[in-house]
């Protein structure tokens, strides 16, 4: 599974980009715009095709999950912490964040997936993740319910690494967005999954 990270700020040609993304085979779009109004939104889930909704994830603004019939939707660690209980929304997954394993292995199977970051130093935030231990940690994964998903620094020269480990998919967010070519990226890192996938074969 590869998941795209909007940016929190508006990238050149944002939109293109992620329904060209999309297209080209993309699983997952978290939009992670937490300083967009409700309807500002509204209006960038308006400008991605509908067959592509599925693929939303929403940060924010979850009331808009039923109008455009997104089925996720992701609490950061702060907000999961702050849950008295889990809504009752049929038909939709959850998502979270961690930044340990002993976190991760303590989530409940109501969780579909987890990111678990820094995973390696990141790109989009240098300095961030320089002196993580988070890849080393997948040894002590416990938690076979709740997908793992690598966040920090993945890009196509580690992303078979990460996946031959003990996670269950990536996220990608400084590989594209910082690129010059974000779509030849996004290509290079669906690539090497697929590369990935052979092995296992």
């Amino acid at each position: 599974m590869i998941i795209l990270l909007t940016p929190e700020y508006d990238a050149d040609q944002e939109l293109n980009t992620v329904i060209q993304l999309l297209d080209a085979g993309l699983d997952r779009l978290h939009i992670r715009k937490y300083e967009y109004t409700e309807k500002e939104t509204a209006d960038y889930i308006r400008s991605i095709p509908a067959h592509h909704h599925a693929k939303l994830v929403l940060h924010a603004h979850y009331e808009l999950a039923e109008e455009f019939e997104i089925k996720h939707i992701h609490y950061s660690e702060r907000d999961r912490l702050e849950l008295q209980h889990m809504p009752a929304w049929q038909g939709v997954q959850f998502s979270t964040s961690v930044h340990d394993i002993d976190t991760f292995n303590q989530l409940e199977e109501y969780w579909d997936y987890a990111f678990l970051s820094p995973f390696y130093p990141s790109i989009s935030k240098p300095g961030y993740g320089t002196i993580s231990t988070i890849h080393e940690q997948l040894a002590a994964r416990r938690n076979l319910v709740v997908k793992l998903i690598a966040l920090g620094g993945i890009d196509a020269t580690n992303l078979v690494q990460t996946l031959s480990a003990k996670a269950d998919g990536v996220a990608l967010l400084g590989v594209i967005w910082e690129s010059k070519n974000p779509i030849k990226a996004f290509q290079d890192c669906r690539d090497a999954l697929a590369n990935t996938n052979n092995i296992k074969k």
